[in-house]
């Protein structure tokens, strides 16, 4: 197992590079660059051309491209210009709730798959196995994005079982610490389903032919 999951990390990074190096190259070739953002009509121009000398925009792309890839490598992921403060501060503000949020998604995925995929498969040809066969067809055919839309206009606003949007509830901070696992909990909900359905539709798909074979 140590060797399978090691043999697919290894084979992640061409993917990774390919797919960073894509991205770089397409937004240097779209117009503009950051410093953009400082052109009114009461700032010099060459303030701003000294804004790209500082910054490397002047040189040649595969030359930039080369000082960024080396920067990542050692773990300097830039700056951000818009929140103006560095990446990794803002990685490291947002990476415990893109955590939960996709371990809960993945509690959905494989519980719900493997026991929907299990009934269908004990339940094989009755009723039930097409009401799911059609079931997992049609969630794993709904984009996620749209599905989370119309989690939010059913469940929040036209039932408000739930809120729309945020982690936690303004007044988080002074719940008590049971609540305080509640709030999260009724946050989390929404955007979990949204996310883990139609993976769990298609891992549902999966159990039922592995347990059938």
């Amino acid at each position: 197992m140590t060797g399978y999951i090691l043999k697919r990390a290894l084979q992640a990074i061409p993917t990774l590079l390919g797919a960073s190096t894509l991205i770089f190259f397409l937004m240097h070739a779209a117009p503009g660059d950051p410093t953009s953002i400082y052109l009114r009509p009461d700032i010099d121009p060459s303030v701003i051309e000294q804004m790209r000398k500082n910054l490397g925009l002047d040189q040649p792309v595969h030359v930039q491209y080369v000082k960024w890839l080396s920067s990542f490598a050692q773990g300097d992921f830039g700056y951000s210009f818009s929140q103006k403060r560095p990446i990794l501060d803002i990685i490291k503000d947002t990476l415990p709730n893109t955590l939960l949020l996709s371990g809960v998604a993945l509690l959905i995925i494989f519980i719900a798959g493997i026991l929907i995929g299990t009934v269908q498969a004990v339940r094989q040809y009755s009723w039930v196995d097409n009401l799911a066969t059609i079931g997992a067809f049609f969630f794993y055919s709904m984009p996620s994005f749209w599905f989370g839309l119309m989690l939010i206009l059913i469940l929040s606003y036209k039932l408000q079982w739930l809120p729309a949007s945020q982690m936690t509830s303004v007044n988080f901070e002074f719940l008590p610490a049971g609540e305080q696992w509640v709030d999260r909990l009724k946050h989390l909900i929404m955007p979990a389903l949204a996310l883990g359905t139609g993976s769990a539709a298609s891992v549902a798909r999966y159990m039922r032919s592995g347990m059938l074979e």
